[in-house]
């Protein structure tokens, strides 16, 4: 008969299990939406995190509906649950490389896959000498990998890389801001904290069982509030003085940045008529700027008669299009970026816009992306967690500098 304290590890497997499978395919729902691989590749990661555990449900099912436990021939309670770690590791890491180390992720990941091969192949073709299991009567098996075993000793080598990810996340977390600083520092816990909450689990037999599994139930909280979208704010943002706006412009590169707090009405600005901006732009970075949605929403302002983006008004020539719109326009809104920085039909539009005398407003998330010869520009930095504050800064600042309004 099963005590109390099996009913409490077969509710907090149950839980684990869960949690993770269902969290897992609603990230990955909505990185599809939202066309983010980044986010796929976690949701992928959260779901055979709580997939591990499905060596446990079934035993946990079959003692409930039998009285005992699952038949386990070639170990295949363990290896149920441990032939998913390569999954899990190869993608946690994948994520972290990508926000880590971008451009060189291919080297680690090629070093890990060949060890997750590795680890797969003592996992089946040696079981015996892999996994470890043990049987307690009336409760549930529990499986680990045996120690000294190959299949240990990668295993050891996957997760103790996790607390270096972490501490790597941390310092990656310390030198960003605002929302940005607390989703970094909450996602390197998780990654200190995962593997060691793992090892735990795996290499103990500290009855009950359920105290250990809360590890892991915590260390998957962490990653949900660590991916968890950021609801904007109802709250009025606090007007920063001038000597803060100053010295921020000054750390940022120099760059002046617009004031945030300040509404500036169409009635206050002398207008000649409705206006026309026209963006320019690096294709690649249409989705990381959402460009359509700034220009779709920007046009909802009743001052402002249209946005001129080439995908949506250029017909032929993207040359031909700027010759014919670019002195029609009242403003430019410049999308800076190491794409935009490097594309020469970018380069000629404003160029163009500066030889013509045209408001020329910088968007960007790095200041270094903005040319030299516009450094000095009223610009804004662009949030990636609240559309409507951006299309807002932008709104005013073209505004203020069509209107005439001194920087």
């Amino acid at each position: 008969m099963l005590s109390l304290f099996d009913l409490l590890d077969a509710i907090s497997v149950i839980i684990i299990f869960t949690f993770g499978c269902v969290f897992g395919i609603w990230v990955f729902i909505k990185s599809r939406k939202e066309k983010i691989r980044l986010l796929s590749v976690a949701g992928v990661f959260i779901f055979f995190t709580g997939f591990q555990w499905i060596g446990g449900i079934i035993d946990i099912f079959t003692v409930f509906l039998t009285g005992h436990n699952m038949d386990n021939p070639f170990e295949i309670h363990g290896i149920l649950i441990y032939m998913w770690s390569s999954i899990t590791i190869s993608t946690a890491l994948y994520v972290s490389c990508e926000l880590l180390i971008p451009k060189k992720k291919w080297y680690l990941i090629s070093i890990y896959f060949v060890l997750s091969i590795i680890y797969e192949l003592f996992l089946f073709l040696d079981y015996d000498n892999s996994i470890t299991s043990t049987y307690t009567g009336a409760g549930f098996i529990m499986s680990q990998p045996s120690f000294g075993s190959p299949a240990f000793w990668i295993l050891t080598i996957f997760f103790s890389s996790g607390t270096f990810v972490g501490f790597a996340l941390l310092i990656k977390g310390i030198k960003t801001k605002a929302e940005i600083r607390r989703k970094y520092l909450i996602l390197s816990v998780f990654y200190v904290y995962y593997p060691i909450s793992c090892i735990i689990v795996v290499n103990t037999l500290i009855q009950p069982k359920f105290i250990p599994n809360l590890l892991i139930i915590i260390a998957l909280l962490l990653l949900y509030y660590a991916l968890k979208p950021v609801k904007p704010s109802k709250s009025k943002t606090k007007i920063p003085s001038e000597q803060e706006r100053k010295f921020a412009s000054y750390i940022m590169g120099k760059s002046k940045i617009v004031d945030f707090g300040e509404e500036i009405n169409a009635s206050d600005v002398v207008l000649k008529e409705n206006l026309l901006i026209f963006m320019s732009y690096a294709t690649k970075d249409v989705d990381t700027f959402k460009v359509h949605d700034i220009a779709k929403k920007l046009t909802e302002f009743p001052e402002i008669e249209n946005v001129l983006y080439w995908e949506e008004h250029m017909e032929d020539n993207i040359f031909e299009y700027m010759d014919e719109n670019l002195d029609k326009c009242d403003a430019m809104i410049l999308f800076c970026s190491e794409h935009a920085r490097d594309s020469v039909p970018v380069k000629k539009e404003w160029t163009a816009a500066e030889a013509l005398g045209k408001s020329i407003i910088p968007i960007f998330y790095n200041p270094h992306h903005i040319p030299a010869l516009l450094s000095s520009r009223l610009g804004v930095q662009f949030d990636f967690y609240d559309m409507e504050r951006n299309v807002k800064n932008l709104r005013n600042l073209i505004l203020k500098k069509v209107g005439g309004l001194s920087e």
